[in-house]
């Protein structure tokens, strides 16, 4: 669901218009006349529009109403449900040209004033120099915010965090106890390109972060907000500096990850995950509770609870150990059989 907090929906529009921004081509439209808001597949309602791109989406995929847009060797696999239906050959593009008229950004309704009149501060938190702050933003008690910090429309802030200089917050939800370093961005958009006939297109991003109690992160990191669901940061996870965790990626409680980390869209690790510096983690990967990943391993595959891994592409340790080994030998005993002149 888009919420109201941080995105404004704009007037609908008709099925007929939707095909004709798009380029699609409506196969069945008896059932919608007009498409309302957007939705993830899994919770496509009334009239709400998302996209199809991988049959294997359709597993326990039972919807009642709305309009999906697919490529045409997918047709098959929805005209038993009772849905709209618009046929285009990169349903993300389509998809992603209509969006953009039916949602946008919350913006503040005043402009003249840095801290919007529209916000919730408790008395006790401390605002510095050059703070701005939109509409409908909500922070608790005993809080401060350094110079230079910007906090947009509907972010909500707990109590006794510490935001410092030059960060930016948007499409998020801040627990208590959080400590943001500087120049660290939250809520920014993921990176989702939909291609069309050599053309590009950013996909929209509707969802937020949620960023529990006791998080830190740290200077010049990124959190980037989910395409539809939310991006969750776990109770008491420490980030290190220049860390990006990428759109809809879920990490659990007591996690620890050093700096450089980069986690690719869509991944979800568990609890008490340690990462060493310049870890980069595939996207769709699923990471397991109680898992350790030495410096510098790249992750391709899922990995389960209570394993360590390492190297790239990543291997349990136990293998890792065995490769250097045989690696080792090989090497002395080429040197050995080389004759010497």
């Amino acid at each position: 669901m888009v919420d109201p907090k941080f995105y404004t929906v704009k007037p609908p529009i008709s099925l007929e218009k939707a095909a004709a921004i798009s380029g699609s081509k409506i196969f069945v439209g008896n059932t919608v006349e007009e498409i309302h808001s957007v939705s993830s597949l899994e919770k496509i309602e009334s009239t709400k529009l998302a996209f199809l791109k991988n049959k294997k989406l359709l597993k326990n995929f039972n919807p009642k109403s709305g309009v999906i847009i697919v490529n045409e060797s997918l047709l098959d696999s929805i005209t038993e449900f009772p849905v709209a239906i618009l046929i285009h050959s990169d349903p993300d593009f389509a998809f992603a040209k209509i969006a953009n008229l039916l949602i946008e950004h919350r913006r503040s309704l005043e402009n003249n004033f840095n801290i919007s009149k529209a916000s919730q501060i408790h008395e006790s938190t401390q605002l510095s120099a050059n703070v701005v702050i939109g509409d409908g933003v909500v922070i608790g008690k005993n809080t401060f915010i350094e110079p230079n910090v910007t906090i947009g429309c509907g972010v909500q802030i707990g109590d006794n965090c510490v935001i410092r200089s030059g960060t930016n917050i948007s499409f998020a939800h801040l627990g208590n106890e959080v400590n943001i370093s500087a120049g660290v961005v939250i809520g920014g958009s993921g990176l989702g390109i939909a291609r069309s006939n050599n053309q590009l297109i950013d996909m929209p991003h509707f969802g937020a972060v949620h960023i529990d109690d006791n998080v830190s992160i740290g200077s010049n990191s990124t959190i980037d907000r989910g395409m539809f669901n939310n991006t969750i940061i776990g109770k008491n996870t420490k980030i290190d500096n220049l860390v990006q965790v990428a759109h809809n990626v879920v990490i659990g409680k007591n996690c620890i990850f050093a700096a450089h980390v980069g986690i690719s869209g869509s991944v979800n690790i568990g609890d008490n995950v340690l990462m060493g510096g310049q870890v980069g983690v595939a996207e769709h990967r699923n990471i397991g509770s109680n898992v350790s990943i030495f410096a510098s391993s790249g992750i391709m595959n899922d990995i389960p609870d209570g394993e360590v891994w390492g190297g790239t592409p990543a291997v349990p340790y136990r293998d890792l150990a065995r490769s250097i080994a045989i690696m080792r030998k090989l090497v002395r005993e080429s040197k050995g059989g080389r004759k010497r002149t």
